[in-house]
């Protein structure tokens, strides 16, 4: 009747399921081949590139193609000046209720 524990816990692996799916579209979309084709970096300078400006899911999930390849282009200039990511673009999607 009263399965407090259980309801907890299906809770949080519900969540720990959406947050890799979310991850797992975010890979799909900022993928090596498409930063590597765009930006010209290889190596370590890729690598780290990629996970300096990872894009957030919401972002990830509303921007279109271009906007998208122009967000990558834009933190180019931003990587090479040496200059931290775009705030709103690490910013999550806000809370729907």
């Amino acid at each position: 009747m009263f399965r407090f524990k259980r309801n907890k816990s299906m809770l949080a692996f519900q969540q720990r399921l959406l947050i890799q799916e979310q991850d797992k579209y975010v890979d799909f979309r900022f993928n090596k081949a498409l930063v590597r084709r765009l930006t010209m970096l290889d190596g370590a300078e890729l690598d780290s590139f990629m996970r300096v400006y990872r894009p957030s899911h919401f972002f990830t999930k509303t921007a279109g193609d271009y906007d998208f390849r122009l967000y990558i282009k834009q933190a180019l200039y931003r990587f090479k000046r040496g200059l931290p990511p775009e705030a709103w673009i690490k910013e999550e999607e806000p809370e729907e209720e």
